[in-house]
């Protein structure tokens, strides 16, 4: 007798960034960290930034993946995507996965992966600033990091509107553990303060 090869879990996520697994709900890195009250971030972020930052999102992704017609951007969009080409230029960085949406299968949370990058021999996890730097990023960027279940390096890179940049590497190993233990107050919060 044979046995069928199991299917692998469907991972989705919808327009209102609410991750499923196989249909069924779970975390995202972002969720956790603002559940465990650790986010810089108000309730509401100003739709105009909110946008701006998802454009330059997009406008890098499309870039990337040679798939960019550049007159059509927004001017506005323009030096954010300048300053992410000269980072891959002077980093000699290389993309091995682009908005890569990942899980982690044992403790059921998901994320969505701005890059993986390849620096200097070394794999990256990537995450694309538009904005201020906020102290949770080096809890976020670990989020990310376990997902990838093995060793990797974490690295932010804020693009400005002058069409520059800058990198900010997280080094500091204790991150795992922040956000592991915000993973845990965030799951005790939502099974109502019960184990």
């Amino acid at each position: 007798m044979t046995q069928s090869p199991s299917k692998a879990p469907v991972l989705t996520l919808d327009e209102r960034h609410i991750y499923r697994l196989d249909g069924v709900e779970i975390p995202g890195v972002s969720e956790i960290i603002k559940d465990a009250g650790l986010s810089s971030f108000k309730d509401s972020c100003d739709p105009w930034y909110a946008d701006r930052g998802s454009k330059v999102h997009l406008a890098c992704q499309l870039w990337d993946e040679a798939d960019l017609n550049e007159e059509s951007l927004d001017p506005h969009i323009v030096p954010y995507l300048e300053a992410w080409k000269k980072f891959l230029a002077e980093s000699d960085a290389k993309i091995l996965a682009n908005e890569q949406m990942l899980h982690h299968p044992a403790l059921l949370y998901a994320g969505t992966v701005d890059r993986i990058l390849l620096i200097d021999g070394q794999e990256f996890v990537c995450d694309i600033k538009t904005g201020g730097k906020y102290r949770e990023y080096p809890i976020q960027t670990a989020g990310y990091a376990l997902l990838l279940e093995r060793p990797v390096g974490r690295i932010c890179v804020y693009l400005a509107k002058d069409g520059t940049y800058k990198t900010d590497l997280h080094r500091d190993r204790r991150d795992e553990q922040y956000f592991l233990a915000a993973y845990t107050v965030a799951q005790w919060k939502r099974n109502g303060g019960k184990p």
